[in-house]
């Protein structure tokens, strides 16, 4: 009867504790638990003691950060010869203290017709803490990379695809990326 308990048990924790497959990304206030079990017996194997078993739970509510996203240039009319500059911002809305959010990565393509202005790559601080060309600041030829880091200073190829890594934005903080380009 040990024998076929402890099989059962063993089963049980098999599955429930086995690598599940890939799947979509669990949904904003859903409560994620997650169970461990133990089973021991109070004497050596040849002996009759006591069986004991415990279940032990932990829970983990999933939170969804609240961001906006918007991009706008200025001016927004320009002549040929003329700089724009484009911005791009996030707004994180979020209001509970465990509300920020992490890792943001931004990406653009320049425009085509426009050229790049030389380092001009730039993030504005209103909760984005200032970063760092050596490490979040890059780009590419190709979407797919590779990436360099820095500015493109120079680098007339077309596509040109920028990337800014922001690091953290606070709770109900925004940031802003921006570059500056000239119409050809």
């Amino acid at each position: 009867m040990r024998a076929l308990k402890t099989t059962l048990i063993s089963a049980l924790l098999l599955l429930a504790l086995a690598p599940r497959p890939a799947q979509a990304a669990t949904s904003c206030g859903t409560i994620v638990t997650n169970a461990a079990m133990i089973t021991m017996w109070s004497g050596p194997i040849d002996q009759i003691g006591y069986e004991l078993s415990y279940c032990v739970t932990a829970t983990v509510m999933v939170i969804c950060p609240i961001t906006a996203v918007n991009k706008y240039a200025k001016p927004q009319i320009v002549a040929s010869g003329g700089i724009v500059t484009f911005y791009i911002c996030i707004d994180n809305q979020r209001m509970s203290a465990d509300g920020s959010v992490w890792n943001v990565t931004v990406t653009d393509r320049l425009p085509y017709g426009m050229a790049f202005d030389a380092n001009s790559m730039v993030a504005y601080n209103y909760g984005v803490g200032a970063l760092n060309p050596a490490s979040d600041i890059s780009w590419a030829t190709s979407l797919a990379g590779p990436w360099t880091f820095g500015n493109p200073a120079g680098n007339t190829a077309s596509p040109l695809y920028l990337r800014w890594r922001i690091p953290t934005i606070g709770v109900l903080k925004s940031g802003c990326v921006a570059y500056r380009a000239t119409v050809q």
